[in-house]
């Protein structure tokens, strides 16, 4: 095992200068990949085609475990996909009155696989244990504006109350009830997982872009869509059954949006992003609005949920690519993965700002029990509509 402090980290040279000499004598300045970029690129590529994990569920919940207990742990232990270990000091350990809290970001299969993409060589430079063998490593947040604007908004529950209330009138509402209940079929559901549906407070007054006008309209429009992504969560657990909880997580949450959730049946789990993956198996339904972590890479390693509800896949990283890390880039096991499924619209008939949230889902059943096509296809000619 290796250990690592935040101070003793050698730099990862991943790109090298290279000069030469052109005919009208000026010189051009050129990048090459290094030699042990591509090496370790090989290495990363081999170890999956082989059918390494990029993650594991016991290592997730391990990890999940060891960042929960950040204020009495000297140090964290981060698995490489080659299944070895790596001991991470904890630079806040026996720090009291602590600002800072500890959070999983998870590594794209284009970044550990990728050579000459310029824009990351400073990410690479600066975190070079994380290239290539890390599907994660450990960030830490600052959390003194957060908790400095906590509670502004003292309305929260009427607020969800009549976002809940609107929902559930809607025609979309209903029309999602009655496809559900003929999309589910035989297969049992025993927990819908939520990924990234946001806080349910509006950004701060106090916040810097506040100064702007577009900021100032959109203050409440991702308060809103987090509100309708929740009330949509609550119908799709009501709907695949009785008791079927809804468990939710995201690192935005605050306390006051978590009292209401529970309030309204919602539990957050896993406040450190990596256990709430781990929750993932063939009995649950999976629910996300664009993430940030990555939600169909993971699942691809740990589970084939019974039914997906969410948007689809970001572009794939490349050298054209202006986004660091986009969106849930589709790779190699999320397309195979999704071969085991069958895709449905999602249809939404209120104007836009009545669905502030609900836009461009799609849904994902898997294929397995028989006879489900045939009452699909059914519903489906006996209401005109088309998949």
């Amino acid at each position: 095992m290796t250990t690592y402090g935040t101070a003793s980290l050698s730099e990862y040279s991943l790109l090298t200068e290279k000069t030469q000499e052109s005919g009208d004598g000026t010189t051009n300045l050129s990048l090459t990949v290094s030699g042990s970029v591509v090496e370790n690129t090989q290495r990363v590529i081999d170890l999956y085609r082989s059918g390494a994990k990029l993650w594991t569920k016991s290592d997730l919940e391990r990890i999940e475990h060891e960042l929960a207990n950040f204020k009495t742990t000297p140090t964290f232990n981060v698995r490489r996909i080659d299944g070895t270990m790596d001991s991470v000091k904890n630079s806040m350990f026996g720090v009291e009155n602590l600002l800072w809290k500890p959070f999983i970001t998870f590594q794209h299969y284009w970044y550990m696989v990728g050579t000459s993409y310029a824009r990351t060589s400073s990410i690479r430079s600066a975190i070079p244990q994380s290239f290539p063998y890390y599907s994660y490593y450990i960030t830490w947040e600052n959390q003194a504006f957060i908790e400095f604007v906590a509670g502004e908004d003292t309305t929260l529950e009427a607020k969800f109350e009549d976002a809940r209330k609107k929902w559930e009138s809607s025609q979309t509402c209903n029309w999602l009830k009655r496809k559900l209940a003929i999309l589910q079929g035989g297969r049992k559901v025993t927990k819908l997982i939520c990924f990234g549906l946001g806080t349910m407070e509006p950004r701060s007054q106090l916040d810097s872009r506040g100064s702007s006008s577009k900021y100032e309209r959109d203050r409440f429009k991702y308060q809103r869509s987090s509100m309708n992504q929740h009330a949509l969560a609550l119908t799709i657990a009501e709907t695949l059954g009785k008791d079927v909880p809804v468990l939710a997580q995201d690192p935005t949450y605050t306390m006051e949006s978590r009292d209401v959730l529970k309030n309204n049946g919602i539990t957050t789990v896993r406040d450190h992003g990596a256990g709430r993956s781990a929750m993932v198996d063939d009995e649950s339904a999976v629910l996300f609005c664009y993430p940030s972590c990555l939600v169909r890479q993971l699942m691809a390693d740990l589970a084939r949920p019974a039914l997906i509800v969410g948007n689809e896949g970001g572009t794939v990283m490349n050298d054209d690519q202006d986004v660091l890390f986009p969106y849930d880039a589709a790779f190699p096991r999320t397309r195979e993965m999704f071969e085991g499924y069958t895709e449905h619209n999602f249809e939404t008939m209120e104007p836009d700002k009545m669905r502030e949230g609900i836009v461009d889902f799609r849904i994902w059943v898997r294929n397995d029990v028989n006879g489900a096509s045939t009452q699909v296809m059914a519903w489906l000619g006996e209401k005109g509509e088309s998949e």
